[in-house]
Parts: C-alpha cells; structure tokens; sequence
C-alpha cells in the first residue's frame, strides 16, 4: 500500500507542480493576461492543487469520500483560469495556444478519472485494469504538450519571428495518437472491470478478448511517436542558430 500512495502522489502532487508553472508561462505568453494575474494564479492553483492531491491520497487509506469534492472544485478554478487566459488570445502566431490547450483537456480528464477512482466504492474495481494507467498517462501527456508548447514559443522568441515553429501535422498527429489511445485504454479498463469484478469471467477470457483493442492501442503509441518525429524534423528545420 506504500508504494500505492507513494504512486498517488507522485501523479497528482508531484506532476502537478512540475507542470503548472510551465503552465501558467504560457498563458502569459500566448494571451493578453497580466503577469501579476499570473503570479497570483500560480500560486494560488499550486496550494489548490496541491490539497487535491493529498486529498486523493488520503482517500486511499481513509473512508471520508466526502473530502473528494475539493478535487472537482480545485481543478474548475484551474479549468476557469485556462479559459480566461485562453479567451483573451494576444496575436502570436505560434501554436503554443492549441498544444497549451490540449494540455488542459488532458489534465482535467486525468483529475476528472482522479477523482472518479478515488471513490471508495470503486477502488475494488480497479484491480488488474488499466484504470491506473490510463489516468498516468494522461498526466503524462498533458506535461508532453505543455512542453512542445514551451518549445514552440521560446524557439519564435529567440528568433524573434511571429510564426508557427512547427505545424498542423505533428499537433494533429500526436493528438490523435493520444485521445484515441486514451479511449481505447479506457474501453479496455471496463472490459476488465465488469468481466473480472462483476461477471466473474476467467482472466484468460478477458485477455484474448482484448487483443484487437490492444493492437489498437499499440497502433495509437506508434501515432504518437510518428508525430514527435515529424516534430523534432520540424523543429530542427527551424531551430535557433547560434549566429542568431
């Protein structure tokens, strides 16, 4: 059970703090918002989310579900600042906005999943799923996007050019491998949760039941890494020279 709360907290305290600040970096980059706004929302969300991290850790040891509301609540106000800052666009042209925003989506689904799982009544469900995984790897890639945007507005700044670093087909491209990943992931999480925990099916069973779902999933990975080659080919075409 240690290395199960150590698990929670790594994802929902430790990525969460890693990828907020780079977060927040590019709504002041991207948007007309303020940089105290900024500052103040930083430090704000940081505490809020914090709470909400630990909150889902004790509520694998605890029975007091009832404090689980925080986590939708914290993670709104998240929600609400993304959306003023991504509202209220200034007009760069790179596409740090769009791999900012896929970020977004990506980390209020993971504490959508976060607080779902979190549940008491559902945790006995969730043993030898996907659920867990699913819900690490859309942190994990919401961190991913926030760094390709990272990448695209510093590299512009550097050059000092007002335009796309890299295109359309990487942001697509990697979108789709992670999205359709993600629902794939999930369909077979219910799969295994009501064959294994509700109709009592062999796990034999389930396993080969899974496996054109799990070629699906193999074939999103694949995507996904077609669509970081495209952009690190991108980037290098474009990329900061020292003359520069």
């Amino acid at each position: 059970w240690q290395s199960s709360l150590a698990w929670w907290l790594r994802l929902h305290v430790g990525y969460v703090l890693t990828e907020l600040p780079i977060a927040f970096w590019l709504m002041l980059r991207v948007s007309n918002v303020q940089r105290p706004w900024v500052i103040r929302g930083l430090r704000s969300m940081s505490i809020m989310l914090t709470i909400a991290g630990v909150v889902l850790v004790l509520a694998q040891v605890t029975s007091l579900s009832l404090l689980l509301i925080w986590v939708p609540m914290a993670y709104g106000i998240f929600a609400a600042h993304s959306y003023r800052a991504l509202s209220d666009r200034n007009p760069t042209q790179t596409l740090a906005a769009h791999w900012l925003a896929i970020g977004v989506l990506l980390f209020i689904l993971m504490s959508v999943l976060g607080g779902v799982l979190g549940l008491a009544s559902v945790q006995p469900y969730l043993v030898d799923t996907f659920w867990l995984g699913l819900q690490s790897d859309l942190a994990y890639y919401a961190l991913v996007a926030w760094v390709l945007a990272l990448l695209n507005q510093g590299t512009a700044e550097l050059r000092q050019h007002n335009r796309r670093v890299t295109g359309f087909v990487p942001l697509w491209t990697i979108s789709a491998g992670i999205f359709g990943g993600g629902f794939v992931l999930a369909l077979m999480s219910i799969v295994q949760s009501y064959g294994l925990h509700v109709f009592d099916v062999p796990a034999e069973t389930i396993e080969q039941s899974l496996l054109p779902l799990a070629f699906l999933w193999v074939g999103s990975k694949l995507l996904i890494a077609i669509g970081l080659g495209i952009y690190g080919i991108q980037f290098q075409r474009r990329r900061v020279m020292a003359r520069e």
